[in-house]
């Protein structure tokens, strides 16, 4: 039977030693391990995202980031082979989550600038009130219209159609195909003219 774990023992075991308990399932192990590289995972975090241009909520992405880079560790520590140091591997880690953050947040930004844009567009001073009250009502019409599609179809036409993004940047978004892209704004269109074109009175 394995002895427990105390203070001192941190720095005394050799890490293949350690993290074949923590292949074993030891939580003592493995908060051995947390201990002795955390603050490594953590600066390198906080690095790579400041000089990324991210700079909201800094401390706390970093204690996230951290956390997922362990979890991610306990979860594959069978998968892992360590000779000298798990370190490596947990920075690789965390550089590969932050490139995702990184990612996310230029996703994010480029979106709220889209809406943005999209909400500097008011009506002209010759519409007239009717023409302005009437193109409103079926923009609410279209919106809900939206909201009611298919998942596949209702994304890619709230990118394309409410926020006026391309059909190639829809793709890179979602992780798509340009042509099924396409392909879907087709008949996401399709509905919508049958749903609210469809039931204008004046026509």
């Amino acid at each position: 039977m394995r002895e427990q774990w105390t203070a001192s023992d941190d720095g005394a075991v050799a890490e293949a030693d350690l993290w074949t308990r923590v292949q074993d399932g030891d939580e003592q192990a493995f908060a051995v391990v947390y201990r002795r590289h955390s603050r490594r995972v953590h600066g390198l975090c906080r690095a790579l995202l400041t000089s990324g241009g991210l700079h909201d909520d800094v401390t706390g992405r970093c204690e996230d980031l951290t956390s997922g880079v362990f979890l991610t560790a306990w979860r594959r520590r069978h998968e892992m082979e360590v000779r000298d140091s798990v370190l490596p591997w947990l920075l690789a880690t965390a550089a590969n989550l932050c490139s995702n953050e990184q990612r996310a947040a230029r996703r994010r930004r480029w979106l709220i600038a889209r809406v943005a844009r999209l909400h500097t567009i008011v009506a002209t001073p010759a519409d007239s009130v009717e023409q302005t009250v009437h193109a409103a009502a079926l923009a609410a019409h279209a919106r809900h219209e939206i909201a009611a599609l298919p998942r596949p179809l209702r994304e890619v036409a709230d990118l394309c159609i409410v926020h006026d993004v391309t059909t190639r940047d829809a793709a890179a978004l979602l992780g798509l195909a340009e042509g099924t892209v396409k392909s879907r704004l087709h008949r996401a269109r399709r509905h919508l003219s049958r749903t609210v074109l469809g039931s204008r009175g004046d026509r």
